[in-house]
């Protein structure tokens, strides 16, 4: 990890993942952050670039979205300082919240005084498995259940540098899992076009394994669940907090040197305090009061969350009505 002191002339926004939608990302990310951190600095300016842009200017500070780790070890190898950004994979607290990871050990010593408790997420996946049982929907799987889910067939996530993997891929290894449970039921992702050939495919070769499109969070909180598998789902990490055994058949995509921010990027402290080693900085009292869903909404993310939300099931409730209304 970097630390050269040198202090940086201005903070550049970026975003890479997929090239069609870094450019959207990159602004979404300017428009989100970008007045927040240019109220921290002292003379530096916020500048939003394309990533190849930014991998060039080695007078930045890079805050990016999604950098690859390819882009990390090149803005590393030329001595620049990032913040790279992701939506942290646990999903089903008040609001979605990001994952920070940096080559900077005095920014990643400040990141990790507001490290997200581990257990403020247990508790809040209690409180989930809490509204399901109220929820009355009943038992949605049988009694010691191997849930195997899917994902959608061009994540970058499941490229293994020559093609695109899949759960077929692991087949050899699910039937070793699947004779220690009574029952297979495959969960195929809302997003992918392969789902019904995928379920062809795992039931020729499991035999007893049956289909569902219930909702993520319903099937955690069964008590009849007892192992969740998967290539590297975000869904493995968040069974890990509702207790659930799980398997990634391949690698874990979400580091563990990212760290979990809840809230306080929401505060202008955090960005002063944490850019300081790079940037100069001033001191900020801009403090946005934490309201749920804030950038769940901001980043239009709401797969599974919203069968355990009152308030986003209303707003859907609302939403259909008017359209069977206006038809």
């Amino acid at each position: 990890m970097m630390d050269n002191g040198q202090m940086r002339q201005k903070v550049l926004i970026t975003a890479g993942g997929e090239p069609s939608k870094a450019a959207e990302h990159r602004e979404w990310l300017y428009l989100l952050l970008g007045d927040l951190i240019a109220g921290v600095l002292k003379e530096a300016e916020v500048v939003c670039l394309p990533l190849e842009e930014v991998l060039t200017d080695i007078s930045a500070l890079i805050v990016g979205f999604e950098l690859s780790e390819n882009v990390q070890q090149k803005l590393e190898a030329c001595g620049q300082p990032y913040l790279s950004l992701a939506i942290h994979p646990l999903r089903y607290l008040d609001d979605i919240f990001f994952a920070f990871r940096t080559n900077s050990q005095a920014m990643l010593k400040t990141l990790r005084t507001h490290e997200v408790d581990p257990v403020l997420c247990r508790v809040y996946a209690g409180m989930v498995k809490a509204t399901v049982l109220k929820s009355k929907k009943g038992a949605l799987l049988p009694s010691d259940t191997l849930l195997l889910i899917g994902q959608t067939e061009r994540d970058m996530v499941v490229y293994d540098g020559k093609s695109y993997l899949s759960l077929i891929d692991f087949t050899d290894k699910i039937i070793t899992m699947a004779a220690a449970h009574r029952h297979v039921v495959f969960k195929p992702h809302p997003y992918a076009r392969n789902s019904r050939t995928m379920y062809r495919q795992l039931k020729a070769r499991l035999g007893n394994v049956v289909i569902t499109r219930a909702n993520i969070y319903h099937l955690l909180s069964q008590p009849t669940l007892s192992h969740v598998c998967a290539l590297n789902s975000s869904v493995l990490y968040e069974a890990e907090m509702f207790k659930k055994a799980v398997t990634f058949l391949y690698k874990r995509d979400f580091s563990r040197a990212a760290i979990g921010i809840y809230d306080a990027w929401l505060l202008g402290t955090f960005w002063s305090t944490l850019l300081v080693p790079h940037v100069a900085t001033v001191p900020s009292d801009i403090v946005l009061p934490f309201r749920p869903d804030r950038l769940r909404i901001a980043l239009n993310d709401f797969w599974s969350y919203g069968e355990i939300s009152g308030k986003i099931a209303m707003m859907d409730l609302v939403k259909s009505t008017l359209r069977r209304y206006f038809r």
